[in-house]
């Protein structure tokens, strides 16, 4: 059965957006960074572009490579007027600049970047690619305005206290990961947030993926991203957010 689900909410709750690819490269990190942005600076009609070592490149590398939540984090970025591309020993990483326009300005300048480093032929296999939504909702506990129910009965309104769930889910052929926190405290001066709140951090991911149809997939985890995340806020509470279909 079809769904329609709101092309836009107001205000935008999207604080973060990630498109992360996870992969095999053909050359040594050390020339990464160097390669790909040659190109880059073409496309932005030779505009110098901002190049910075990522926090994590303070961590030694040693330290780095023995612990596998840090062996292929990114430790070098390009800043675009758009967003960043972060280059780690196996992940590109490119994070989109807020606040958030639309998915089709997002998709505009991923294809940037992906036919940039298509060029140079970088790419030896593709693990999966992942895009990650971090929404913010101020103010409001977000368990008593979504469709899931935590319960136990021995505590009445478990969620009305500090909570944080996670779970893992498989769904026409993309996995998602979800976690859901409350009673956080969110401050982003280019934002203009400075509030408590809930946060719905949802990264949704493709594991069918090769050089060629990376774009295609990255657009498709969006639409089953969107899916998901519509699907889990309860009807009424979507049209409390100004919907536009």
């Amino acid at each position: 059965m079809a769904h329609d689900y709101p092309n836009r909410i107001s205000p935008c709750p999207i604080v973060e957006t990630t498109i992360n690819i996870k992969c095999s490269l053909k050359v040594p990190k050390e020339v990464l960074l160097g390669l790909v942005y040659n190109p880059l600076h073409e496309m932005y009609g030779n505009q110098n572009l901002l190049v910075r070592p990522t926090p994590l490149a303070s961590v030694p590398e040693v330290i780095r490579e023995q612990d596998p939540n840090l062996r292929d984090k990114p430790t070098s970025e390009i800043l675009c007027p758009e967003g960043r591309l972060q280059l780690g020993q196996n992940l590109i990483s490119i994070g989109l600049n807020m606040p958030y326009n639309s998915w089709g300005v997002a998709l505009g300048f991923i294809d940037k970047i992906l036919k940039a480093i298509r060029s140079l032929n970088l790419i030896e296999k593709i693990d999966h690619v992942s895009l990650k939504y971090l929404d913010f909702f101020p103010n409001i506990n977000i368990f008593d305005q979504i469709n899931l129910n935590i319960s136990w009965a021995q505590y009445k309104d478990l969620c009305s206290r500090s909570t944080a769930f996670k779970t893992e889910l498989i769904n026409n052929g993309f996995a998602h990961v979800l976690q859901i926190t409350n009673s956080v405290h969110l401050k982003n001066e280019y934002l203009h947030i400075d509030n408590d709140g809930s946060l719905i951090d949802l990264t949704t991911l493709c594991l069918e993926v090769d050089v060629q149809n990376m774009i295609d997939k990255i657009n498709e985890c969006h639409t089953e991203s969107k899916r998901f995340f519509f699907e889990l806020l309860k009807k009424e509470f979507i049209e409390t957010l100004s919907p536009e279909y």
